[in-house]
């Protein structure tokens, strides 16, 4: 990513005649080493679009994510949401029968896994 960045800038700073960095801050990268992790980082990205919606907009209709070809199973074949859909699947040890439930109803669930969730979140 370094690279590709480094890239970038350069050739913006080039076309426009500018100097100096084109982005504030550092580019943060995180090992995804457990599942939980990557779970509640699906989460937090499908999330995202809630700020987008229109009033009374389901985040399921919302066509800009990837969160309507979980729940409905369309999309590009490239997309291979099995990965993580095969966690529900699988329900030993894992309090969420279903993808739509751990996405829209996580707020509902116990002290113990809200805590999960807060130390998994990215800064």
């Amino acid at each position: 990513m370094q690279s590709l960045i480094t890239k970038y800038v350069k050739y913006f700073n080039r076309k426009y005649q500018r100097v100096g960095p084109l982005f504030q801050g550092r580019y943060k990268a995180i090992l995804i080493d457990k599942k939980e992790y990557l779970l509640h980082l699906c989460r937090y990205i499908h999330l995202n679009a809630q700020e987008e919606l229109e009033k009374g907009q389901n985040l399921v209709d919302y066509p800009w994510s990837s969160y309507p070809v979980y729940i409905k199973g369309n999309g590009p074949k490239w997309l291979n949401k099995e990965y993580i859909l095969s966690y529900f699947k699988q329900t030993k040890g894992f309090s969420f029968s279903s993808y739509e439930g751990f996405i829209e109803g996580y707020k509902e669930k116990s002290e113990e896994e809200s805590d999960l969730y807060r130390r998994l979140l990215l800064d």
